[in-house]
């Protein structure tokens, strides 16, 4: 299993939902997030009167699938998430070791249910 963790605009993350769930993945994590750095050109959050920070609004959209599953999961994000400007984000793909159903103990790649 591979959890897909992507950051995206914020004005594609509805996009790129749309996209894993019409491609089977039936459970999706969008969470809204501030991206921090030099190289953003968002808006400034000032912490004090010494300190000030540019941040982005963006969104962080996990999915977790099989490994057989993450090429064509990876191509749906980048499809739907694209704009060709600079700034349209990242994906990360990252192994899972174990996964455990919460309600009944299950575990394994089983219970994704795709």
């Amino acid at each position: 299993m591979k959890a897909i963790r992507a950051y995206v605009r914020e004005r594609k993350a509805k996009a790129v939902v749309r996209a894993l769930v019409a491609q089977g993945h039936p459970q999706v994590v969008a969470t809204p997030v501030m991206a921090f750095g030099d190289a953003l050109r968002g808006e400034s959050l000032g912490f004090s009167g010494r300190m000030e920070m540019t941040y982005e609004r963006i969104v962080l959209i996990e999915v977790i699938c099989r490994d057989e599953r993450v090429d064509e999961t990876l191509e749906t994000i980048l499809r739907s998430a694209r704009t060709g400007d600079g700034g349209d984000g990242a994906v990360f793909v990252v192994p899972i070791d174990v996964g455990v159903r919460i309600r009944d103990g299950a575990r394994g790649s089983g219970i994704l249910g795709q």
